[in-house]
């Protein structure tokens, strides 16, 4: 292997700062190897293999010589240019690689981030040869072509780069020609930051018989995947289009490597003035792993980089996030070449928190961070008993990259409590051996609980992050507080502002929670959903939320106890969802709380401890918990489940919310260990094999106020979306805020198969505001043993709210629609409410000013207590129209249109849920009335119709109150 370096310097022309400092970016280059096509390679075998020899020319950064049969060129050098003129972090920087002779440039950034990218896609050639220059060319030969087969590195971070086919006839008047590249596919950082790598093939191919403007039918590169030889290199089988050509081609595989070390710069020259590479002292040929003695360099330090430095694949460098733990993986070496396994001791450089070790399998590994607010500087290094330097202070196998941590202010925070019994002694089920060792008291469960908590934002956070929705998660309440989230600070006292745990004493004795009556899988329970009541009041009294105010809590109930004689888990529910109008919440017993780990370190330790489950002590849930990480998966996973619902998320028919989290340790592991639930050896464990949300979670959650960002636009008052039928069997969608997604269920779905997708304004496509479905476009999505099923649709708006169509087909029916009096089509819009209290009877009334131009609306009263009774719509002349009834508060409340300019009723906005709690009336000169009956019952609905129609009535149902309306409107 022979490598090259080189250093450039980007001058400034001083046309922004004076004093604007100059940057050094470093180019490295290395010939892997260069040989000429072998039997193997289905070509016939040149003489001999050729050499390389470095030698130094003034002006050019390295030189290569080869000798061939064939002839090769002459020069290869690299060049880095800024692409923009300010060259701070969110400059972008150009390679172009040239050769003396031809040139091969690094082609357009694709839009894909992995695999080998070809520009020569199946079947898809260089049709026309470039224009050959009519000086006699320096080699015999007519023309020669060259092909770079760019193999993009994931994790620089940049994406990758296609191959391109260039055809360049060099001349004595140019012997070289540079191409300069396009930009790359994300912006560089001017932070320390890793090698961005690109790896090639160069194939340069000579034609028997070419002429001027003659079409080039070269070789293509075929789909079928490089043969691996071991101990060479793999080759892409090349295909001959024409028999008839005599093709004379070497393969020489090139790395590029371009990293800015340190400063800024600013620069409007489009190229950089070259400086010649002078030579690093002690510097040698060979692999960088064997370099000894070279004391302990900086992190900016022009030393080659390991090829076994770590490289980070699911973040680059400056990326900024808003969680305190992040997970990271990357790889190290070449996984497919030669897999080494080792350890990445991953530290902060302002030593703010211990350096924790993670396992490398296969090359591959995962890691969690602990983040502070502002700047994180990261260091990793790479250590294996089978390397040279592993355990140097030399950081040759080292990589640093920044991660910024902006934590969030503007969402509502995941409170996270701890219910006891009033008489609870304060621990948790846990085995002989784990007491003796950690403890099983409330200190311990409080850590434990706290480790979960922030594995959950780390998966979640990664989740949405795959899904193109960023890095956003739900925040915890933070207190300061001793750190617990690593040994050092528990011995130091250092202290941290760390996720707050709650600790609620409830009403309940430990008996009355322990209740085999209330254990939720005793199958004839009298009282299994209980617990949650009894943790709803608990937590309804501990946080006292005002009227409107919504609470999230995930709550873990400590006096969990695995009775065994009974063979049944007491004092553990498994639920989530609301209790009364503002308390979200999810709860789960602590039976698998012995498994949890404290800390970070013990986060692989736990997720592999393979010691058998003792059921003379604690519980083998669901019989899935046969191991100690098997328990750990089942209770960190299931209660994130819960959590799940808690922040409206139903059953899914994959993911966490279908039960998936059984593997929630491979999120945090490079290898599983044996399984007692499946009877199987683990192996290594790839991010495709890891457990996930579902992508209608990861919607759901992208449009939760818990998960809202400080870059995300402020929403409006008006949250809701409906659906209204209007002409040719059409349905509107209208949404202020946008429409987000559609969920198509048919009839007979539990879970959601099919859905439909909108733009966020935000790299997702714009905002669609109003969206038309019709019934043949639906079916259209549906498979065939689904098509003639009633579809209902679940409809979410951007602001988080929804809207049920119960039946499309009915709701886009003549069902729907009503000829009036006096000749007009009227739709009637889709229902709030349920209809479903006693003797509820539908109700429908066509507003007598639509009907009679010469009648005038003057008065609504509006009939409430705590919910909406009825609504009289009184006219000039006296005459009224009632829907519902006249109830609650005596005399009703009375709203005054202003005739005189002409105001009428633009629409309602509406509280509702199983009936309507609340309504206020909206008018077409902007006045609004006060919200009659409950104001924070329900959920908010603001009910206009859209534009080009208007209210020409109101139709609905009553019981003992209203439990139903809808508007009727008319063109």
């Amino acid at each position: 292997m022979v490598e090259y370096y080189a250093t450039y310097k980007l001058i400034s022309d001083g046309s922004h700062r004076a004093n604007s400092h100059t940057k050094q970016s470093t180019v490295h280059i290395t010939i892997v190897r260069i040989a000429p096509p072998t039997k193997e390679d289905g070509r016939d075998a040149q003489q001999a293999p050729a050499t390389i020899k470095h030698v130094p020319v003034p002006g050019v950064v390295c030189s290569i010589h080869c000798s061939t049969p064939t002839p090769m060129p002459t020069h290869a050098h690299a060049t880095a240019a800024p692409r923009s003129t300010n060259f701070s972090k969110n400059s972008q920087v150009l390679i172009s690689l040239v050769l003396a002779g031809a040139p091969f440039p690094l082609a357009p950034p694709a839009q894909r981030n992995t695999g080998i990218l070809r520009a020569a896609q199946r079947e898809d050639r260089l049709t026309k040869a470039r224009e050959i220059s009519s000086a006699a060319p320096i080699t015999g030969t007519a023309l020669v072509m060259y092909r770079f087969l760019a193999m993009g590195d994931p994790s620089s971070g940049f994406g990758t780069l296609p191959s391109l086919d260039t055809a360049f006839s060099p001349s004595r008047a140019n012997p070289i020609m540079s191409v300069p590249a396009p930009s790359f596919a994300r912006p560089c950082t001017c932070s320390p930051s890793p090698l961005v790598s690109y790896t090639g093939t160069l194939q340069y191919l000579t034609p028997g018989a070419l002429t001027r403007d003659a079409p080039c039918n070269g070789p293509f590169i075929s789909e079928r995947p490089a043969q691996k030889v071991k101990g060479q290199l793999p080759h892409r089988e090349v295909d001959r289009q024409q028999q008839s050509q005599q093709w004379n081609s070497a393969h020489i595989k090139v790395i590029v490597n371009f990293r800015i070390s340190r400063g800024l710069a600013y620069t409007t020259r489009p190229n950089p003035r070259l400086v010649s590479a002078s030579p690093i002292p002690g510097k040698r040929n060979g692999s960088v792993s064997g370099m000894a003695g070279l004391g302990s360099p900086n992190v900016h330090s022009a030393l080659p980089i390991s090829p076994y430095a770590p490289r980070i694949h699911s973040i680059s460098d400056g990326a900024w996030v808003n969680q305190k733990v992040l997970l990271i993986h990357g790889t190290v070496g070449d996984p497919e070449a030669q897999a080494v396994e080792g350890n990445i001791s991953l530290s902060r450089l302002d030593d703010d928190f211990p350096a924790i070790n993670w396992p490398v399998t296969e090359s591959h590994f995962k890691a969690l961070v602990y983040l502070t607010p502002g700047m994180n500087k990261l260091r990793f290094d790479f250590s294996s008993p089978k390397l040279a330097n592993s355990n140097s202070t030399n950081p040759i196998h080292s990589t640093f990259i920044t991660v910024h941590m902006m934590p969030m202010t503007n969402s509502p925070p995941l409170q996270l409590v701890i219910l006891l019994g009033k008489d609870s002694p304060a621990t948790f089920d846990s085995t002989p051996a784990r007491i003796e060792q950690e403890g099983n008291g409330l200190d311990v469960a409080i850590k434990k609980f706290r480790m979960a908590a922030y594995l959950w934002q780390a998966f979640t956070a990664e989740q949405m992050f795959r899904n193109k929705m960023g890095r956003r998660c739900f925040r915890f309440e933070e207190e300061w507080q001793t750190g617990t989230a690593n040994y050092r600070d528990r011995e130091d006292g250092t202290m941290r502002n760390e996720a707050k745990i709650h600790v609620i004493r409830s009403k309940r004795t430990v008996a009355e929670i322990r209740s085999i009556e209330r254990a939720q899988q005793n199958p004839s329970a009298t009282m299994s959903g209980d617990l949650f009541k009894i943790a709803g009041e608990a937590v309804e009294e501990y946080f006292k939320p005002s009227p409107g105010q919504h609470q999230y809590v995930s709550v873990l109930i400590l006096d969990t106890h695995w009775d065994k004689s009974a063979n049944l888990v007491t004092g553990h529910a498994a639920l989530g969802g609301t209790h009364g109008s503002g308390i979200h919440m999810g709860i789960f017993g602590s039976h698998a709380l012995h498994s949890y780990p404290t800390s970070l370190e013990e986060v692989v330790p736990a997720f592999t401890d393979c010691t058998r489950t003792d059921t003379n002590f604690v519980a083998n849930d669901a019989n899935q918990s046969g191991s100690s990480w098997e328990a750990a998966n089942i209770g960190i996973g299931a209660h994130l489940h819960e959590t799940g619902h808690l922040f409206g998320c139903p059953h899914q028919e994959n993911g966490v919310m279908l039960r998936d989290y059984i593997t929630f340790n491979r999120t945090f592991t490079s290898r599983e260990p044996f399984s007692v639930r499946t009877n199987e050896k683990g192996g290594l464990v790839l991010p495709k094999d890891e457990c996930g949300w579902h992508r209608l979670d990861c919607l759901r959650f992208r449009n939760h106020p818990c998960f809202r960002v400080v870059t995300d636009p402020k929403l409006g008052v008006d949250r809701s979306i409906h659906a209204w039928p209007v002409d040719s069997g059409n349905v509107l969608i209208t949404a202020n805020s946008g429409v987000a997604y559609i969920e198509i269920f048919t009839e007979g779905d539990e879970t959601c198969h099919n859905w439909i997708e909108y733009g966020d304004g935000n790299g997702r496509g714009p905002i669609q505001r109003q969206v038309v479905l019709t019934e043949l476009d639906l079916r259209g999505r549906l498979p065939e043993d689904r098509k003639s099923r009633k579809i209902k649709l679940s409809v979410k708006s951007i602001a988080g709210e929804s809207t049920e169509v119960e039946d499309f087909g009915l709701l886009a029916s003549k069902a729907s629609m009503l000829k009036l009096k006096n000749g007009q089509v009227a739709f009637r819009g889709a229902k709030l409410g349920r209809s479903q209290t006693q003797g509820s009877e539908p109700q429908e009334i066509i507003f007598d000013s639509v009907l009679k131009q010469t009648k005038l609306l003057t008065q609504i009263k509006f009939y409430h207590g705590f919910a909406l009774d009825g609504i009289e719509f009184i006219y000039e002349d006296t005459s009224t129209q009632l829907i519902g009834k006249r109830g609650g508060a005596p005399g009703g409340s009375d709203f005054y249109l202003d005739t005189r300019r002409g105001e009428c009723i633009l629409g309602f906005y509406v509280r509702s849920g199983f009936w309507i709690d609340g309504i206020q009336l909206l008018t077409s000169c902007g006045r609004k009335s006060e919200i009659y009956g409950n104001a924070h019952g329900g959920s908010a609905h603001t009910l206009i119709p859209p534009r080009g129609y208007s209210v020409a009535g109101i139709s609905g149902s009553c019981g003992q109150w209203m439990d139903g309306l809808s508007l009727i409107i008319t063109r």
